[in-house]
């Protein structure tokens, strides 16, 4: 909900600028102030659109591996209903519903499909059976544990084995 509201609050007074300078300039700034107004209105018109393309910022998990890894941050998260919202927007964004509507699936829920990258970095890390065992026998071994309590940890590691 952050960048809906920092654009809603970029938007709105750079409408109200542009339209105070059309009266005060007059035609002489006439293309400039009609190039930034169509820049204006088509954010606000794809706004719902833009929303959808990167939902990363919406997923904690996302957010926290993004800011470890650098390297991440260039990868988006699009929300599964992405291409829905992009066709709503385009073809019913022109009613004030039809906007709503977009922009209402748009902040919604979302099972995204997480790319392959953050899936294998959001994977818990449990050590395999081996390593288990290794640790074991390596308590044992500088005598941090006594042969009793080493059988124990073994059969309780073999034991959940399947």
């Amino acid at each position: 909900m952050g960048k809906s509201l920092g654009v809603i609050f970029i938007a709105i007074p750079l409408i109200v600028l542009v339209s105070s300078a059309l009266c005060l300039l007059g035609p002489s700034g006439l293309k400039f102030w009609i190039s930034i107004c169509s820049f204006a209105l088509f954010t606000i018109y794809f706004f719902p659109t833009f929303i959808a393309w990167d939902i990363s910022d919406r997923l904690s998990d996302i957010e926290k591996l993004k800011k470890e890894n650098k390297k991440l941050d260039k990868i988006s998260i699009k929300h599964q209903s992405f291409w829905t919202i992009f066709v709503i927007n385009l073809l019913f964004g022109w009613s004030i519903l039809g906007w709503i509507i977009a922009f209402g699936m748009a902040h919604g829920q979302s099972d995204s499909n997480i790319p392959s990258e953050f899936q294998e970095l959001l994977q818990p890390k449990t050590p395999n059976i081996e390593s288990r065992l290794t640790e074991v026998g390596s308590l044992l071994s500088k005598g941090l544990i006594s042969q009793a309590e080493a059988d124990i940890r073994r059969d309780a590691i073999l034991k959940n084995v399947n």
